[in-house]
């Protein structure tokens, strides 16, 4: 078997999926190294799996080392959403709940104390 003779589809939590004409392999690979040990369990030669890894190893997604969300994780974390831009969200969402709560108490103070409500005539 040869490098041509294989499909690498990478997933998130370094998981690959090895694919040859024979078999399909799912696997966590954390490093090049380990990419072609595991190109050398479904059959290529040694030094070409060490080829091969290096190539597909270059040519990965960015977020295929991300990890997935586990339990304990917050939300932003989970979502793979950087920590700083979940902070803006989550400010700009607290900013908009406040603004709503404080008109509705003008709302109800207008109606408590029987004056014109804003903008009305």
């Amino acid at each position: 078997m040869t490098s041509r003779d294989l499909h690498v589809v990478w997933g998130v939590n370094r998981w690959v999926l090895v694919e040859t004409p024979n078999e399909s392999v799912e696997q966590q690979v954390a490093s090049k190294e380990d990419l072609a040990a595991l190109l050398t369990q479904v059959g290529l030669a040694a030094e070409e799996a060490k080829a091969a890894a290096r190539e597909h190893w270059r040519r990965r997604p960015g977020d295929a080392g991300g990890t997935a969300a586990r339990p304990d994780e917050s939300g932003p974390r989970g979502t793979t959403i950087s920590q700083l831009f979940g902070s803006v969200v989550v400010v700009a969402i607290a900013f908009v709940l406040l603004l709503l709560c404080l008109a509705f108490l003008v709302f109800l103070l207008a109606i408590v104390f029987g004056g014109p409500l804003p903008g009305g005539d």
